[in-house]
């Protein structure tokens, strides 16, 4: 095993000397019986969501979605083996337990999400829980349903996904759903029901291959989900005995992964935007539980601190998630909409039981990997002040000061995202004031009505010499190159600038740059062109309707501001000889319902400042 340098080892390096000799000043104070508070709000009202074959109907699509069922097992699981689980939830999880082997054992395995592969993590945990409370006969046909599938031919089964896979991406390696496999074959192992270790270790060879040398997973399109998904995986495969030739190369790119993901946490707690699935909760809670495996790694390393940091990430995410969980219906995705409307459901799956019922089941896998004897220790964005670049795979830049945090899309993928400045979250504000993810036009999910104009970032645009607009937002295959430079980095700021060259100069602009200046009190963005235009333009999304709080928007010629929540989003331009407009037009994302406020100068640069407050 040859791994190239990683690339935020010095990064890591000065958080760990402060946090060694920093003390730890208060906690989130909550424990791992928070996950199963969670995890009940959503498994019992899916109760009613049982039909009598044991089926989980989704109450919005009306049939029973795959997977859904399975992961109603595991969420039932968790509650059981946490000691809440009464008589009803026991028989539920028993009926919905027979019904899932008997699909798993009847799988057509034509598509993807008939793959058995992405139901034996779930029934496993399902397994382990109703081990003692079934007789004999039932465990050992759940046993012979379980081991009817042939491997070969379930990996078969998502490889139809490859055509879609781009250069950098041989189609003889698959995609995430091979490491759903392998956790599930290896839990099998662990508790005596198959041992297909000599198949799992001719998968091994392919994984590598998927990592970037920062840990990340890459999948199709680099969405940012399917990083740590893939990582949850083989995270349980090493915790259920994966120990063959490729263990301490995966484990390596896992330890990356995790520290990566350490840096990239937002302040609020939230998981990165970028690609599909994106602002579904479970995406926290795969994070937690990532967090709690790493959490006892370094625990049994005897590094308590790193392991602290790790436990509080793991509830700073949690903590993000609950508003969603604790509104009546709950939430899956981090909006206010009525469930019933699927605002923001991925535009073919990612339905409101199986997404709903993913975050239970997860939430019961990481309630059994919690250690409460760990104690929360500080996060790097407490205590430092960083930004870095994700080039290339993912393109991506992440900075953190203070109690803000920015994320930005340097080259999107414009289908699920747009280019620049999508998120700006301060700690402990609602995340979808200033911007939580960016605006597409026509995405691969469901905003509901109506569809924003164009894509939209905070960032800049320009008018050309005949008097047409275009926008950075909407550029993707026009960047020819991105530059990155950190210019300074510590507790009081966090400065950096991007470049961002076009192709050619046929849309006016050849070259756009960027400096951002991160601090305590907000964000200060100065945005220049270089080439033929007659003036800059900056759109900034201004949050209208959440589903269920409104934004009160206020303009001046050189100023924004939105009230909602009990907070305040104040966008100041700092340049003189500016107008300021509102589009005619709405725009949705995930989240919320934005108008865009827009500042125009005859000039070719401008400065604009963003800032969250009481």
């Amino acid at each position: 095993m040859q791994l190239s340098e990683y690339p935020l080892q010095e990064k890591v390096n000065a958080f760990v000397e402060k946090l060694e000799v920093l003390p730890v000043t208060g906690t989130t104070k909550i424990d791992k019986d928070f996950y199963l508070d969670l995890s009940e709000k959503i498994v019992c009202p899916a109760l009613k969501w049982q039909n009598s074959d044991g089926q989980i109907i989704d109450p919005f699509e009306g049939y029973s979605v795959p997977m859904a069922t399975a992961r109603f097992v595991g969420a039932c699981a968790g509650l059981i083996l946490g000691g809440r689980g009464d008589e009803k939830i026991i028989n539920a999880c028993i009926s919905g337990m027979n019904a899932a082997c008997k699909t798993v054992s009847i799988s057509t395995e034509k598509y993807i999400i008939g793959s058995p592969a992405f139901y034996v993590k779930e029934l496993m945990l399902g397994f382990k829980a109703l081990k003692g409370k079934v007789d004999k006969k039932k465990l050992s046909l759940w046993i012979k349903q379980l081991n009817s599938y042939k491997l070969d031919i379930a990996a078969v089964s998502m490889r139809h996904e490859f055509d879609k896979q781009p250069e950098w991406h041989s189609r003889q390696i698959p995609g995430n759903g091979l490491t759903f496999l392998i956790a599930g074959e290896m839990m099998k192992k662990f508790y005596g029901m198959a041992d297909n270790s000599e198949w799992i270790e001719k998968q091994m060879p392919y994984l590598p291959q998927k990592f970037t040398e920062f840990g990340m997973w890459r999948d199709s399109g680099d969405p940012m989900t399917y990083d740590w998904v893939p990582r949850m995986n083989l995270s349980l495969a090493l915790l259920y005995g994966y120990n063959g030739n490729y263990k301490n190369e995966i484990d390596e790119y896992l330890r990356r992964g995790a520290l990566t993901m350490l840096f990239y946490l937002s302040t609020s707690g939230e998981a990165p935007y970028g690609g599909r699935s994106s602002q579904n909760n479970h995406n926290e809670v795969t994070i937690a539980l990532i967090c709690e495996y790493e959490a006892n790694r370094y625990a049994k390393l005897g590094k308590t601190k790193l392991a602290g940091a790790f436990k509080r990430a793991a509830h700073k995410a949690l903590l993000s998630i609950k508003r969603f969980i604790d509104m009546k219906p709950f939430r899956n995705t981090k909006n206010s909409f009525p469930p019933e409307k699927e605002h923001g459901r991925e535009a073919s799956y990612g339905f409101y039981s199986v997404y709903s019922l993913l975050t239970a089941s997860q939430l019961g896998i990481t309630y059994t990997l919690a250690n409460d004897e760990i104690e929360e220790a500080p996060l790097p964005q407490e205590i430092c002040g960083y930004a870095f670049e994700l080039p290339g795979a993912f393109h991506k830049v992440f900075a953190s000061c203070g109690d803000y945090h920015i994320e930005i899309d340097t080259n999107a993928s414009f289908t699920y995202d747009a280019t620049g400045l999508g998120r700006i979250h301060r700690k402990e504000f609602p995340s979808e004031l200033g911007i939580s993810t960016s605006i597409v036009s026509h995405g691969n999910f469901l905003p509901l009505p109506p569809a924003s104009e164009r894509n939209i970032c905070i960032g800049p645009g320009w008018v050309d010499n005949a008097g047409k607009k275009y926008w950075l937002s909407e550029f993707w295959e026009q960047i020819e190159k991105t530059e990155t430079k950190i210019l300074k980095e510590d507790t009081a700021s966090v400065e950096f600038s991007i470049s961002y060259t076009m192709k050619n100069e046929k849309w006016g602009c050849r070259v756009i740059k960027e400096h951002y200046q991160l601090t305590n009190t907000g964000l200060i963005i100065n945005s220049s062109i270089e080439g033929n235009v007659s003036g800059i333009i900056f759109q900034v999304p201004l949050m209208k309707f959440n589903g269920k709080n409104k934004g009160i928007i206020r303009s001046s010629e050189s100023s924004f501001k939105v009230q909602s929540m009990n907070s305040e989003y104040n966008v100041k331009c700092l340049s003189s000889n500016v107008k300021s407009i509102i589009e005619p037009f709405m725009a949705s994302n995930r989240n919320a319902d934005y108008q865009i406020g827009c500042f125009m100068s005859e000039n070719n640069n401008i400065t604009i400042k963003l800032s969250i407050e009481k």
